[in-house]
């Protein structure tokens, strides 16, 4: 163990996957933090019940995300990362993204708004919420494009600025709304976690924005790279391979809160799932620079270099979470305490969650690799089939063990 990590340390002035993934890690772990900070203030000063409302209508953001997106993120990425040398190309495939999700996000939008007494009623059996999605539609159209001008960064390897809007930004901005808007507003607790968020974004939306532009400032009026069709065809492969991540990730929350009546059951659920999330900080972080490098060498026949990234990005990856899953393990009560008392009962699902995440975490970045690479198709495949088994076992033991 020592020598491993002696020899990263020496690669570590001219690796640029931990000089970068680095940074990266910082503003993630940062906005890990201040997740769980908001997560406490939440629960300890409404409970459980208002954390699984808010939980709720971030599924149905996240999943309205899904349509809103098509897929155009990712694909920015790798067509970014191509182009990055060309800031007009950037540019301009920047803008067709933009226009494309846009307008796809205002239709479902539109859609969550005006059908939400139908999703409340309905499918989650809980009219209340039919407020609390109304509200959440507003956010959106400004998360997806929030996330299309965070993955444009990324596409230029300003790691930095990436892990800023999508990690540090996302809940450090709603914990100091949150804390405004009860010391200072008339809003009621129940609603004030959702109207923090959705000012938290809609102030990302309008950084992020002046951000990428001011970094790309260029003629934009430039033929198009690539045909919208083009583009299209190569972002759906992307899109159905990261709404099926996205479902995989809240189909548990979803499908508690149509089965179970108290949306309790779905706060501690949810609050127990973000402890496990801790364990693939170090993922997402490695990832956050892999994509484009990844994208970069192996399209340029680069063999070598690209399995060198493979090779120490998932060697770092497997080293620094090993710690992470020990600590949980031994100290689950303790870790859950934090969230409040009614948290500890979800002792045996964290434990159960971990060895999961810890699976996943030592398995490397073996889904961005798949889709930078070409094989999207092969990753969706692999992805439905494990879909597929998470459903069916949700079905399953969600009515039985609650």
């Amino acid at each position: 163990m020592f020598m491993l990590l002696k020899k990263l340390q020496n690669i570590l002035h001219n690796n640029e996957i931990i000089k970068k993934g680095s940074s990266a890690l910082f503003f993630k772990l940062l906005g890990g933090l201040f997740g769980y900070i908001f997560l406490l203030l939440v629960t300890r000063m409404s409970g459980a019940d208002v954390w699984g409302i808010f939980a709720l209508c971030l599924a149905v953001l996240h999943m309205s995300s899904i349509v809103g997106i098509l897929g155009i993120d990712l694909t920015l990425v790798k067509y970014i990362a191509t182009f990055r040398e060309n800031l007009f190309k950037v540019k301009r495939i920047y803008l067709q993204g933009i226009k494309i999700v846009a307008i796809s996000s205002l239709c479902v939008a539109v859609f969550v708004y005006f059908f939400s007494d139908i999703i409340a009623s309905h499918i989650f059996k809980k009219p209340y919420l039919s407020e609390y999605l109304r509200v959440i539609s507003f956010a959106i159209l400004p998360f997806a494009l929030v996330n299309i001008n965070s993955q444009s960064l990324r596409g230029l390897k300003r790691i930095t600025e990436f892990a800023t809007y999508q990690h540090l930004l996302r809940f450090l901005l709603p914990v100091i709304f949150f804390f405004f808007i009860i010391n200072y507003t008339g809003f009621d607790v129940a609603i004030s976690p959702l109207y923090s968020f959705l000012f938290s974004v809609i102030l990302m939306f309008i950084l992020s924005t002046v951000h990428f532009n001011k970094i790309v400032n260029s003629d934009s009026y430039w033929k198009n790279i690539i045909s919208n069709s083009e583009l299209l065809k190569t972002a759906f492969p992307m899109m159905f391979s990261a709404s099926i991540l996205l479902i995989m990730a809240w189909a548990d929350t979803i499908m508690i809160g149509i089965f179970i009546t108290d949306t309790g059951a779905v706060g501690i659920y949810n609050g127990a799932f973000r402890v496990a999330m801790i364990t693939g900080v170090i993922l997402g972080a490695i990832n956050s620079i892999v994509a484009p490098k990844i994208s970069e060498t192996y399209n340029s026949n680069n063999i070598n270099e690209f399995k060198k990234v493979v090779k120490y990005s998932t060697r770092i990856i497997f080293i620094t979470t090993i710690p992470i899953v020990l600590v949980l393990f031994i100290f689950p009560e303790f870790v859950l305490s934090f969230l409040g008392e009614e948290f500890v009962h979800a002792k045996t699902v964290l434990l159960i969650l971990l060895v999961g995440k810890f699976v996943s975490s030592i398995s490397g970045s073996v889904g961005v690799i798949l889709q930078m690479t070409g094989y999207q198709k092969a990753f969706q495949n692999i992805l439905l089939i494990a879909l597929i088994f998470n459903i069916i076992l949700n079905l399953i033991l969600i009515p039985k063990y609650g």
